[in-house]
């Protein structure tokens, strides 16, 4: 960061000064009376989505309102209604010792590193404007840079009318709202892309990652050609779009009424109670467990052929069912696999109920199958085909 964006020693007291006033009941106010931006030190993904919810929970906006700038170290955010397994190859995160994180906010899913800035604007409900948040941030582009930014009917920020360089999305209750975005400055292309990429079990002939056999109604992202701001302007840096974006954001509340740049430290001694919000929005119960029902059908090669369809319930397995081929003369799935294989197969497939899901479902039931038969041949020799 730049001298601009140093902190001043009175920081932390203005926060705590701002934090009583904003929690006392009063009602709020048709336009803010101060602004502030609040820049976190911390590129830990967990702590900052904790900050951001902390300040959502805890502030009282309407009279006092605020802007947070955040980046976070390597990761990968998905929405709060979001699959994770239909959206990232989870095994390439945990290779690469890359979290994952779910936000509380809707929408898709993002990739970030510090080269990508993330902005929140805090108010209260009755002042929320996603637009003129987001024309906030073009208009600064353009003004600094000349760039050609556009904002479309999905509230993306584009860049010469094609390139997505910001995603948007928000949380609104009754009385408070923010909105956030990302903002693609200077960002590892090659690893967003492969960190977003849908896995592709390739080498592995029962699966191809069938995603017509995940059904979910969960929320899918969009995907967009991307670019970043600095691959056509090499006087784009970090500080310099902070600086814009922050300086435009505070000229709405006018000289007296701005109360500048201030470098927050994310930590219970700031914001008391931060770090059990951090501990939650870190648990695999809220990152896995969170995720809306869904069902995964596939078939077992190296166990003719046999369909299975696996029910997910808040990242569980609930349900482990052979189904019947088309023409099995309404024959259930159980009695058609006992006929054409060893008659324990449909109590093994049983014994994963109440397990984790993962991605490579297909490998591991067939692992379990392979395992209790003694050998592949063993399930691959046992053809005994139902009499149609």
């Amino acid at each position: 960061m730049s001298s601009l964006l140093l902190a001043r020693p009175s920081v932390r007291l203005l926060l705590l000064a701002a934090g009583r006033r904003a929690l006392s009941a009063r009602p709020a106010a048709p336009q803010p009376e101060a602004l502030s931006v609040f820049l976190s030190q911390s590129h830990n993904v967990f702590t900052n989505l904790a900050l951001e919810d902390w300040l959502y929970r805890n502030f009282r906006f309407g009279r006092h309102n605020l802007l947070m700038v955040w980046r976070n170290a390597p990761c990968v955010v998905i929405g709060r209604h979001q699959n994770p397994w239909r959206e990232v190859d989870t095994h390439h995160l945990h290779a690469a010792g890359m979290p994952l994180a779910r936000r509380n906010s809707g929408g898709g899913t993002v990739y970030h590193d510090l080269g990508n800035l993330n902005l929140t604007f805090f108010s209260a409900r009755e002042q929320y404007d996603r637009s003129a948040n987001l024309h906030l941030v073009a208009d600064a582009l353009r003004q600094g840079w000349g760039f050609d930014i556009t904002v479309n009917e999905r509230d993306d920020i584009l860049l010469d009318g094609a390139f997505k360089v910001s995603g948007t999305a928000a949380k609104l209750t009754r009385n408070t709202a923010y909105h956030h975005l990302t903002l693609m400055v200077n960002v590892d292309t090659d690893s967003l892309h492969r960190s977003l990429e849908r896995p592709l079990y390739s080498g592995h002939r029962s699966l191809e990652w069938p995603l017509h056999g995940l059904k979910s109604g969960a929320t899918e992202s969009v995907p967009a050609p991307v670019r970043n701001l600095a691959d056509g302007a090499p006087s784009v840096s970090m500080d310099k779009i902070v600086a814009a974006i922050g300086q435009m954001y505070l000229k709405q509340a006018g000289k007296q009424a701005s109360r500048g740049f201030q470098m927050v430290n994310p930590s219970d001694e700031w914001f008391p109670g931060l770090a059990a919000l951090e501990a939650g929005l870190a648990d695999p119960g809220w990152v896995y467990g969170k995720t809306p029902r869904f069902s995964h059908t596939f078939r077992l090669a190296a166990c003719s052929n046999v369909e299975v369809e696996v029910q997910v319930e808040k990242g569980l397995i609930t349900s482990v069912q052979p189904l019947p081929p088309d023409n099995s003369a309404g024959v259930s799935g159980t009695e058609w696999v006992r006929s054409i294989l060893p008659s324990a197969f449909p109590e093994l497939l049983a014994s994963l109920v109440g397990e984790k899901y993962c991605a490579d479902i297909a490998r591991r039931t067939e692992t379990l199958l392979l395992g209790h038969t003694g050998s592949a041949d063993t399930c691959r020799s046992d053809r005994r085909i139902l009499a149609m």
